[in-house]
């Protein structure tokens, strides 16, 4: 049952008093997100966390800006197609946690390749994080063929390395 307070009274959740102005949103308590589509303090059925508090796995409100990507929690994100929060398909993890083989952020700008992660690849065709059936491995993944990662510069022939990965 949705906890009801009294205009004014100080909100527990999200710090601060009822009817005040939300600084990071900049509405009021109550108030339609247009972004997230969800009122001000109302549960967030993705994220499973209420709007304003504290996201242990981003490590940031509800609302606020995500220094990482440009755009909000609960927005969708353009170029994965998923919402903020939201189990990312492929990989299996939530957007903004620590990605275990490549050890950098969902969102974050792959600095080997030089895009972000769930990005297609335009040479290989698919998604970095996807398994790669012609390699046998997932992009970003150590190539024990080859020597080196999926997408670092091929030292031998100074291109990148593409679809495949048997020379």
């Amino acid at each position: 049952m949705p906890q009801k307070f009294n205009l004014g009274q100080f909100n527990p959740f999200i710090g601060f008093k009822v009817d005040q102005v939300y600084p990071v949103t900049g509405l009021k308590l109550g108030q339609l997100n247009p972004i997230t589509g969800f009122k001000l303090g109302q549960f967030n059925p993705i994220g499973g966390f209420k709007l304003g508090q504290f996201n242990p796995i981003t490590g940031f409100k509800l609302g606020q800006i995500y220094p990482i990507a440009g755009f909000k929690l609960g927005q969708i994100h353009p170029i994965a197609g998923f919402k903020l929060g939201q189990i990312y398909p492929i990989a299996g993890f939530k957007l903004g946690q620590i990605y275990p083989i490549a050890e950098f952020k969902l969102g974050q700008i792959y600095p080997i390749a030089g895009f972000k992660l769930g990005q297609i690849y335009p040479i290989a065709g698919f998604k970095l994080g996807q398994f790669n059936p012609i390699a046998g491995f997932k992009l970003s993944q150590f190539n024990p063929i080859a020597g080196f990662k999926l997408g670092q510069i091929y030292p031998i022939f100074g291109d990148i390395l593409a679809q495949r990965n048997d020379i």
